[in-house]
């Protein structure tokens, strides 16, 4: 009795309508990087949709109210209002750098309210588990060590891989569906590409005249592809896909030339991988025993067989 009394009166019911449709009701956490981005983000800001369960990772410059809202307000509007999306409420953490932006909020005609740390977190918690464990997954297929300033981008990659898998909330569909109100493009040739893939990706013109008059040649001569780390899918480009670029070290939409097989790129260092094992030591079910299958008998003499 007193338990639930307790219960009841540290974590409310909530008195807000459930959503009525894809991004009515997000609600977003703010995590610190534990290093800048290749591009000089800081912080990574979860958000999930109550109504179909969309879960995504938005890159933000700092923690300052204007860099946080910037982020938030760019997601709303390339991800629900250009689908005739509305964004009524939005909770948060009662952080202090969150209760100066209600009247932000208000601005754009989204509801800011604001819930005690652990009361937030429980309403994230599942999607927060179900990412990180897609994080790990990810990390351990790799044969190389990512280096830190990417790490963002596998956020970003895994949450996005979340919105096309059907959950409760979006079935029939996925998140994915439910949002953008159509299936996803996939790149023709390789579909799939996961993430850490080592690739050769083609080279602009731009680029190889660059190359061209550093080494002192013609433009005919520089190379047409070079060395790309698969980082996700490019937003922009429905099918293709970002690649991280060791010679300018920017993250950027390329064409790929080749999938490349057990290559570390750019020196980066060899990681041990228990994924990487176990597929060393495969299984092979092509030729399996067929249920009820007469076993040839023994040739000793009968008194000998057990």
């Amino acid at each position: 009795y007193y338990a639930g009394r307790f219960h009841q009166k540290s974590m409310p019911h909530s008195t807000t309508a459930p959503a009525s449709a894809p991004g009515h009701t997000l609600s977003f956490d703010v995590h610190k990087l534990a290093h800048p981005s290749i591009n000089g983000y800081t912080h990574e800001i979860c958000v999930v949709s109550e109504f179909e369960g969309m879960f995504a990772v938005v890159p933000a410059r700092t923690k300052l109210s204007g860099d946080l809202f910037n982020a938030i307000y760019s997601f709303i509007v390339t991800t629900y209002n250009a689908r005739d999306h509305r964004v009524v409420y939005a909770h948060a953490d009662a952080e202090g750098v969150m209760k100066s932006m209600h009247a932000t909020f208000g601005a754009i005609g989204v509801t800011l309210t604001l819930s005690p740390p652990g009361q937030h977190a429980q309403r994230v918690e599942r999607y927060v588990q179900t990412h990180n464990t897609g994080v790990r997954s990810t990390l351990d297929s790799l044969p190389y060590i990512l280096p830190p300033e990417l790490q963002l981008y596998l956020d970003m990659n895994v949450a996005d891989n979340m919105s096309l898998v059907t959950n409760s909330c979006s079935f029939p569909l996925t998140p994915y569906e439910q949002v953008h109100k159509k299936r996803r493009v996939f790149h023709k040739e390789f579909p799939f590409l996961p993430f850490g893939a080592v690739c050769n990706v083609a080279i602009g013109r731009g680029k190889q005249a660059q190359i061209a008059r550093a080494g002192k040649t013609v433009h005919t001569h520089a190379p047409l592809s070079e060395i790309g780390v698969c980082v996700g899918t490019d937003p922009v480009f429905p099918g293709s896909y970002l690649f991280y670029v060791d010679s300018t070290r920017q993250v950027v939409a390329r064409r790929v030339v080749k999938v490349l097989k057990e290559v570390i790129p750019f020196g980066w260092a060899v990681k041990k991988s228990m994924f990487r094992t176990l597929q060393q030591f495969p299984v092979d079910f092509s030729d399996p025993v067929a249920p009820n299958t007469a076993v040839q008998r023994s040739a000793l003499p009968p008194q000998l067989e057990l």
